[in-house]
């Protein structure tokens, strides 16, 4: 019995170590587009049912059933990066990724594309929210200024009109 575990132990090793280092991208890729695809989905769903909430009276619902879920996906993929982020960097002082038969084996390619696509999707999230902030704010000041440049308007036509 002892050597059956032992061939058993020896193949998992064996396959390990012939398994494709493109197998675990191409896992990863897909699982990264299929995420990005599927938020597409519930941030249109949030968006379209705030934007035209009470606009249905046929059935008010429609729009509610958008909200919620809308929400509810993303809060699911919101928890999926969360569990990405847990069980990546839990690991990352201890794994291995030299050693095919260590406990803390990881193999390469695989922990470091998962490493990368969660550092990157950090760093694309603080841009964007750094870029929605300027654009507000240019928004904003584009919108004081024509504010302004309207009150002057309105004045010089008060004036035309006294004379």
């Amino acid at each position: 019995m002892d050597n059956e575990s032992e061939s058993t132990t020896t193949s998992e090793d064996e396959a390990r170590l012939e398994s494709s280092p493109s197998d675990g991208i191409i896992t990863s890729v897909v699982i990264f587009v299929l995420l990005c695809v599927l938020l597409v989905i519930p941030i249109l769903q949030l968006a379209i049912g705030t934007s035209f909430q009470n606009q249905c009276p046929v059935s008010p619902n429609i729009s509610t059933y958008l909200i919620v879920s809308g929400a509810c996906g993303i809060a699911t993929i919101v928890l999926i990066i969360i569990m990405g982020n847990v069980w990546v960097f839990r690991v990352h002082s201890k794994v291995d990724l030299d050693n095919p038969l260590s406990s803390n084996y990881c193999q390469r390619t695989l922990y470091q594309f998962a490493f990368t696509i969660i550092i990157m999707t950090y760093v694309i999230s603080v841009i964007g929210c750094c870029c929605s902030y300027f654009r507000c704010c240019n928004v904003g000041k584009a919108q004081l200024k024509s504010d302004k440049e309207r009150m002057i308007m309105l004045r010089q036509m008060k004036r035309q009109r006294h004379l």
